[in-house]
């Protein structure tokens, strides 16, 4: 909702967990929770890293330079 309400397009891609998905998602961040955020290019981390982004007002960039 909150990449939305930016005026964000936001592709949902559903995983069925298996061990490589798990195991692809921990190579990307030491975590291996749901869901992992992606824009353009760049990976984000899960719902906290965004909001930590936005907080701090890189998410606005990271919008407008993807």
């Amino acid at each position: 909702m909150l990449l939305e309400s930016k005026g964000a397009s936001v592709r949902e891609i559903v995983i069925d967990g298996t061990t490589a998905v798990v195991s692809a998602i921990s190579a990307l961040d030491d975590r291996q929770g749901l869901p992992q955020i992606f824009i353009g290019k760049s990976h984000i981390g899960g719902l906290e890293s965004l909001k930590s982004f936005d907080a701090t007002g890189k998410l606005d960039w990271l919008l407008e330079h993807p």
